[in-house]
């Protein structure tokens, strides 16, 4: 269902303003949830639902309804998701210029994020949202498409002489950063946290203080264990969104990449019409920053990112688990991991060259 509520009014010096209200929300949004689990029993330290238990090794056991099968998904409807937008926006046409700028803010809430990553169902649920809780807990979280804040700039220049015109054209798009979850992973089964089945949606707990063993543990030798200690520390220090939830599971997408922004030009020539036929050339450059600047236009996502897949991040890979009742997990960190990484496809300038035939 959606509703939209919009407003025009003509400024001084031909400057047109609007303002739009736009609100969305789901009727029937799909939801995944697996129902072969069998009813927790327990939580662990940190008060994560258990759907099983955790041998010394670090390899989740889950408890079955059936033994005979595995994961089992099913899909069903619910009808909590919203999203609402605000865009001002003043735009002026001319003979010469033509210009448009807009500032949006809007949320986006939802009780999963589910994107057609597979054709295994077990994929579309264990991706579509971080579960520290109970696999069928409707509550809603912020989106994996959440993005408060975009600026959108564009303008076109038009030559004086209108025989063999020339355009000169830009565009600006700069938004709010991905949000994203720092989940636990492992190889060979490991990293399932809750014992669901799934690895690579649990949200690592937060710990007051890296150093504390009873917060987090670490394993190696006492001078590995000392590295990845310190590395860790200062990881979490370095990040506002994980300082404020120390001594807890991080909440679902409550960390946030960079700003990001994207700066496009292009120029377009006319040639002279042969009987209503007529060619143009377009030169485009996109991310035209980097070209002027390798320091400048680069986009910085947070390493590990699968963005088209999840929002969720491996962080800490689990290698074995404590015995005893307030059992935790034993991790390995990577001490040289870097928070972003704007080595992508994104932060590379493009040049694009077209001729178009009209006729």
């Amino acid at each position: 269902m959606r509703a939209t509520l919009a407003t025009d009014a003509r400024l001084p010096f031909g400057v047109v303003a609007t303002i739009e209200g736009l609100y969305t929300r789901a009727t029937r949004a799909v939801f995944f949830s697996p129902i072969n689990l069998s009813e927790p029993t327990a939580s662990d330290r940190h008060d994560r639902v258990m759907y099983g238990t955790i041998s010394a090794t670090g390899v989740a056991i889950p408890r079955r309804v059936s033994s005979r099968l595995g994961d089992v998904i099913a899909i069903t409807n619910q009808s909590k998701d919203y999203a609402y937008n605000v865009v001002g926006e003043l735009r002026k046409n001319s003979r010469i210029v033509d210009v448009t700028s807009s500032v949006s803010y809007g949320r986006a809430r939802d009780v999963q994020s589910p994107r057609p990553v597979s054709a295994l169902l077990t994929d579309n649920w264990r991706f579509a949202r971080p579960v520290t809780g109970r696999q069928n807990d409707l509550t809603l979280g912020t989106s994996d498409f959440d993005q408060p804040f975009q600026v959108r700039a564009s303008g076109t220049v038009h030559s004086p002489w209108r025989r063999y015109g020339t355009d000169l054209s830009f565009l600006y798009v700069g938004g709010s950063g991905f949000p994203y979850t720092y989940v636990a992973g492992g190889t060979a089964g490991r990293g399932d946290l809750n014992a669901d089945g799934a690895v690579g949606n649990d949200p690592i707990y937060i710990p007051r203080s890296a150093f504390d063993t009873a917060e987090v543990r670490f394993g190696g030798s006492a001078s590995d264990v000392a590295t990845q200690q310190a590395a860790f520390e200062r990881f979490v220090s370095g990040a506002t969104c994980l300082g404020n939830q120390r001594g807890r599971i991080m909440a679902r997408n409550s960390c946030r990449s960079p700003w990001m922004s994207l700066t496009n030009l292009a120029i377009r020539q006319a040639f002279p019409s042969v009987r209503e036929q007529s060619m143009v050339f377009e030169l485009q450059v996109f991310n035209v920053l980097n070209l002027l600047n390798s320091r400048w236009g680069r986009m910085a996502l947070p390493t590990g990112a699968s963005l088209a897949t999840t929002s969720q991040i491996p962080l800490l890979s689990q290698i074995g688990e404590t015995a005893g009742p307030r059992a935790q997990p034993i991790y390995r960190f990577d001490s040289t991991t870097r928070r972003y990484n704007d080595e992508n496809f994104d932060t590379y300038y493009q040049i694009q060259v077209a001729l178009r035939y009209n006729f």
